[in-house]
């Protein structure tokens, strides 16, 4: 510490900016730094030379020290190079002071572009605080950086300070701005992709849902960066589910080559299917056909509507779909589940949909077997048969088909477990699809080199 002291005294310039410059490291790697080192910081800000007062602010930046707020005005209202003013507007930043907001906006005309750059990335920070804290301040400040971007003209030297000026508008939230970010949205101004998705960008974040088919329009721009904005603030927008069917084409290659918008697409429709109407969500689970575990999103949230809304026999239908998707995405347990839900609705009709019923059954008892769940399953399975002895010919022939698989698999310890669990069955399995397990039996205990099951022993001598 008193090493680093005596760098920040030092009489020589380069010796002194280094030393500000390890205090910096040590801060950017979570390291202590001493109240002296602090306070030595906070006094290079009146440096005589430009490269330590440039360092200092910098560190400061770094420390996040509310007690620098004064050294930095004070430096700031008579400072000349401009990377120095550039510095220390980023040192005023993460303070979320206030009292700074009057000379980042004087700063905004500031003859350097470097320097007035870094008064609007400093005001955008400490804008969520503006908005907040002092609505008059946020409109004197919306008004001021409008003024600014008024007045520059679009070109290679203002690109950086036009595009961080918009970013400065976004956090404030002020109404007054729409125009004039509408404005940079017209396609006969010329604007650069990067100055239209920060508009988007921008609007999105002023929430008026009078922009959203304004939004909407530039989901299909040429630019994948314009489309990703779009969907960013359309998300933002309370009618954004209004354009549901523009955001779905977003997800389809065909339509939208770029991934990142893909994914964009993705979570805003996600979050918008709270407000989409039954028909609205059935017709877009549809449309997924093909994409099961977006389809599955979509009916679950349909299966919460239908619920809510009464809509019983739809939601069986639902559940159905849903158990479906959880067996093709290899998910067993959970597609048992809904089969059961499904189940549970058609037993309580006085009339059933037999052919529906009996898919159920089939489909739940799959499920229970490619779960390993056998005593759930040989419990299903006899308690179907007792309600109807015509079941008993499908249950006997998806155990033997579960036990040949588990057999073809190798997975030899769960078939026995599987074809012991069915001998317990009451009623029992017929007599065909009991020879047929204790031939697979016969086989397994073969490969393994075990008696033959006692019925088949019996039966040849």
């Amino acid at each position: 510490a008193e090493m680093l002291l005596r760098f920040m005294k030092s009489a020589e310039a380069e010796i002194r900016a280094v030393g500000a410059a390890i205090v910096r490291e040590e801060v950017l790697d979570n390291r202590p730094v001493s109240a002296a080192a602090r306070e030595q910081v906070r006094l290079l800000i009146g440096d005589s030379s430009p490269r330590v007062r440039e360092q200092a602010a910098a560190t400061l930046a770094a420390m996040n020290d509310a007690e620098a707020l004064g050294p930095l005005l004070a430096q700031l209202a008579i400072e000349t190079e401009p990377a120095v003013r550039a510095r220390l507007a980023d040192a005023l930043a993460p303070i979320n002071d206030l009292r700074a907001v009057p000379a980042l906006l004087a700063m905004l005309n500031d003859p350097s572009p470097l320097s007035a750059t870094a008064a609007a990335r400093a005001l955008e920070q400490l804008g969520p605080r503006i908005r907040d804290a002092d609505p008059a301040l946020a409109r004197q400040t919306a008004e001021a950086l409008r003024q600014v971007f008024e007045r520059l003209r679009a070109g290679a030297g203002t690109a950086e300070l036009r595009e961080a000026l918009i970013d400065a508008m976004a956090p404030l939230r002020q109404e007054s701005l729409l125009p004039t970010l509408m404005r940079l949205l017209e396609v006969s101004r010329g604007e650069s992709s990067q100055i239209r998705g920060l508009a988007l960008r921008a609007i999105g974040e002023l929430g008026d849902p009078r922009s959203a088919s304004v939004v909407a329009d530039y989901l299909g721009d040429r630019d994948p960066r314009v489309r990703y904005r779009a969907v960013e603030a359309l998300g933002k927008l309370r009618n954004a589910d209004r354009y549901w069917e523009q955001l779905r084409q977003r997800l389809d290659p065909d339509n939208e080559p770029d991934p990142g918008v893909q994914k964009s697409a993705w979570l805003v429709l996600q979050s918008l299917l709270p407000q989409l109407a039954i028909e609205e969500l059935a017709n877009l689970a549809e449309r997924f056909r093909a994409q099961p575990e977006r389809r599955m999103v979509v009916l679950t949230q349909l299966a919460e509507k239908l619920s809510d809304q009464g809509r019983l026999e739809q939601l069986a239908g639902v559940h159905q779909n849903l158990g479906a998707i959880h067996m093709r995405l290899n998910d067993p347990r959970r597609a048992a589940e809904y089969f059961r839900l499904a189940l549970e609705y058609w037993d309580s009709r006085p009339q059933r949909a037999e052919v529906v019923v009996t898919n159920l059954i089939n489909d739940r008892m799959r499920a229970l077997l490619l779960d390993k769940q056998y005593t759930q399953a040989i419990d299903f399975a006899s308690q179907n048969i007792r309600q109807n002895i015509n079941h008993q010919p499908a249950m006997g022939a998806l155990i033997r088909q579960e036990a040949e698989r588990l057999t073809t698999s190798f997975a030899y310890d769960d078939a026995l477990k599987l074809i012991a669990a069915a001998r317990t069955m009451d009623p029992p399995l017929g007599p065909v699809a009991l020879d047929q397990l204790t031939r697979i039996e016969t086989e397994i205990r073969n490969r393994l080199g075990e008696p033959a099951p006692a019925t088949t022993r019996a039966a040849g001598r």
